[in-house]
């Protein structure tokens, strides 16, 4: 027994040793991330919780296991109005770095609450939860030290930041756990059915942007299973690319936004709000030497607190107008206008995790033959 509890153990160390090496990069690049989700939070996915007021209490039936179920029925306005408020502030105190920590705790309850209300129709939508993921890791990080205006206290130096390592499970999992429903039901040698042009051919009369209109006339039927067998393919092997090398994860994520990319030209599924959590593992040091070089000129901290301001004021402007969450650049019903800015979202990502992985091979090259010349 004792040997198999040390076999155990040794497993444990060697997978999160694995993901550390994959996954783990310094507070410095995290305080750009930071920056990074905060404008994120503010221009591209501001949630709004004000339409739960609307709904009749008919309607609402959470799940037993839900913060809701504690409740009678949905919140009434002022509440929901005080929460989305809340949410647009943290978002500004998060992009400025005014208590990071305190800012990503208390925006991840309210979203947290006011999602498990959203959820009380018998449907819990998945585009949520790696943002919710994201945020809860990132509370174990040191995000808020650098590049803040009220910076956060350290955490203790010979302390391993998990937060990354963490995110990268929760990512594995959700794919997993999507994939594995979908090898159960899509893989087989019948050609003539399959669930990708189940997907297309069910809401046909949406596919009308990019290249869905053409996907009927070029593209043989056999060809949604294809994508089948490659999407499911995809969506099961993450956790064996994170365990392998930072090259290989970092390879993942170019198909994961390769994928999104492709669903959002072909099925016109538009998925950017995944996108901050995929970039979360770049390494932004070189970012921050720029940006802490220019936030100590006192023209660019003004610029940055008014940019903040700004934007701040738009999200509450467009909250009290009763404008529906999402982007600051179109509304919610611009449908073409929100897939053209997804499908530039993603092309951006590709680009980024590119240069990232060129980077660091050039990096590599450098220190081996710096090696080579000392031996």
């Amino acid at each position: 027994m004792r040997n198999l509890l040390i076999w155990i153990r040794g497993q444990n160390n060697w997978f999160w040793a694995a993901i550390i090496r994959s996954t783990a990069i310094d507070s410095k690049s995290l305080a750009v991330f930071r920056m990074m989700v905060g404008l994120y939070l503010l221009c591209i996915n501001s949630p709004n919780f004000l339409w739960l007021s609307d709904v009749p209490q008919a309607f609402f039936e959470p799940p037993f296991f839900s913060i809701a179920s504690f409740f009678g029925g949905f919140p009434g306005h002022l509440v929901l109005v005080l929460a989305n408020v809340l949410l647009i502030i943290l978002s500004a105190m998060l992009f400025l770095g005014v208590k990071a920590r305190f800012s990503t705790i208390t925006y991840t309850i309210i979203y947290i609450v006011c999602c498990s209300f959203q959820f009380s129709f018998g449907k819990i939508d998945h585009s949520p939860v790696l943002i919710l993921a994201l945020l809860v890791c990132m509370i174990f990080s040191d995000w808020g030290t650098y590049l803040a205006l009220i910076p956060d206290k350290p955490r203790k130096v010979n302390q391993i930041n998990m937060s990354l390592p963490l995110l990268s499970v929760f990512v594995c999992f959700g794919f997993f756990s999507a994939g594995f429903e979908k090898a159960i039901m899509w893989i087989d040698l019948d050609f003539t059915t399959n669930g990708s042009g189940a997907w297309f051919y069910k809401e046909l009369h949406l596919r009308a942007y990019l290249l869905a209109p053409y996907i009927p006339k070029f593209m043989p039927f056999w060809g949604f299973k294809v994508m089948d067998y490659l999407g499911v393919i995809f969506e099961l092997t993450p956790i064996f690319f994170l365990l392998h090398s930072r090259m290989a994860w970092k390879l993942w994520l170019i198909a994961a936004c390769i994928f999104h990319f492709l669903n959002g030209v072909i099925l016109n599924i538009n998925f950017m709000n995944l996108f901050i959590v995929y970039v979360s593992f770049l390494d932004y040091s070189s970012w921050y030497n720029s940006l802490e070089h220019a936030l100590k000129k006192q023209p660019w901290k003004i610029a940055l607190v008014s940019t903040s301001i700004v934007l701040l004021c738009v999200r509450l402007i467009n909250l009290f107008r009763g404008v529906p969450g999402g982007n600051i650049f179109f509304d919610y019903d611009q449908k073409e206008n929100n897939l053209y800015l997804s499908v530039l979202i993603w092309i951006v990502a590709i680009f980024l995790l590119l240069k990232s992985i060129l980077t660091g091979s050039k990096k590599k090259l450098e220190y081996n033959t710096k090696a080579s010349l000392k031996i």
